[in-house]
């Protein structure tokens, strides 16, 4: 028996990272895409409507009106993705991925996802490890120093299954990255790539309005790793090396 599987992408203002990721979303053997506008004032939903002509199993959902400042919602964003959960549930879903703009699979994350996930039953929700990369794709951190806070491996709960009784958790990050319920779990050693620290102007602060945004804080007393460059998609590496990034907050 093969089950099947949902994804759930929320974005707001992404039209910088949003076609490169959209191409990459396509080496999952995913059956339903939910594309979650949050209030985007850029051509962020456009591009998604472009992708979801070309993509018949992508719905599109709009969260939020357009809105200047990203973290003012009018709705928890735990209730908003609950709820998306709940509706890949009753359309046919059997396990669903929860999955940021700057968020991008590890090959052998896609790998396990299309064929170990495929034939696990949805009792469980699935741990991955983050891999924070900096200031190129060769290296991400292990620990930063100046918090003592060990980014890899750090497991988040990416893939809930219909039947584990995993969801968002209204109180957003805990330990265990911002979900609650459930009891059974499967940990992985499978990494995924957040791009986070590759971006000096890539907006960091919350609840306040893209005029007002200062540089990314990357790090500096951090003790990194090499990175496997064996797990990373061409696709990728391609990209970053072609990548000129906004000289403003985006």
């Amino acid at each position: 028996m093969r089950y099947t599987i949902g994804v759930i992408v929320k974005y707001w203002n992404e039209e910088v990272l949003l076609p490169y990721f959209l191409s990459a979303l396509n080496k999952i053997h995913a059956d339903k895409v939910y594309l979650c506008n949050d209030g985007s004032t850029d051509s962020s939903e456009e591009i998604c409507k472009e992708y979801t002509k070309k993509n018949r199993w992508t719905e599109l959902i709009s969260f939020e009106p357009p809105r200047a400042e990203y973290f003012k919602e009018t709705w928890p964003e735990s209730q908003k993705i609950n709820q998306v959960l709940q509706k890949a549930y009753s359309t046919g879903c059997d396990w669903v991925i929860c999955l940021d703009i700057d968020e991008v699979l590890s090959l052998p994350m896609i790998k396990y996802i299309n064929e170990v996930i495929t034939l696990t039953p949805p009792n469980y929700g699935v741990y991955f490890p983050i891999m924070d990369l900096i200031g190129s794709i060769k290296t991400h951190i292990l620990v930063n120093q100046e918090t003592q806070f060990q980014h890899y491996p750090c497991p988040h709960l990416k893939v809930f299954g219909k039947q584990s009784g995993y969801q968002r958790t209204v109180n957003q990050l805990k330990l265990d990255q911002g979900v609650e319920g459930g009891s059974r779990y499967i940990m992985t050693q499978e990494p995924y790539f957040h791009l986070k620290y590759l971006f000096k102007n890539r907006r960091c602060t919350r609840g306040v309005p893209m005029s007002e945004q200062v540089p990314n804080h990357i790090p500096e007393k951090v003790i990194t790793r090499e990175t496997n460059l064996k797990i990373v998609p061409i696709e990728l590496i391609e990209f970053l090396e072609n990548f000129k990034e906004p000289a403003i907050p985006w």
